[in-house]
């Protein structure tokens, strides 16, 4: 068993010293999106998005309690939000 693991931690050292004493490889290339099932295109929500497009989405930190909530869910006071008609009422802390 002892041999098992000394054959094992040399051939591990010599693949390593083998590795190290190779020329660089050039980087390789960027590969399409699929390329492995054979798909060539963008997947469609890459495609469709714009790369800075701004999420309608956008998460926004409560001004009573500091609970994220969507923009469009959010209550406005004087321009704070807040995540509840009561936390709007007792206004920021």
């Amino acid at each position: 068993m002892k041999y098992l693991v000394l054959l094992v931690v040399v051939a591990g050292v010599l693949w390593w010293i083998q590795r190290r004493w190779q020329a660089p490889q050039a980087p390789r290339q960027e590969r399409p999106w699929g390329w492995r099932w054979g798909r060539t295109q963008e997947p469609p929500a890459a495609a469709d998005a714009p790369e800075n497009a701004v999420r309608e989405d956008a998460l926004v930190a409560c001004a009573r309690c500091g609970v994220l909530i969507p923009k469009s869910e959010a209550k406005t006071r004087d321009g704070r939000y807040f995540c509840c008609d009561e936390h709007r009422q007792l206004g920021s802390r």
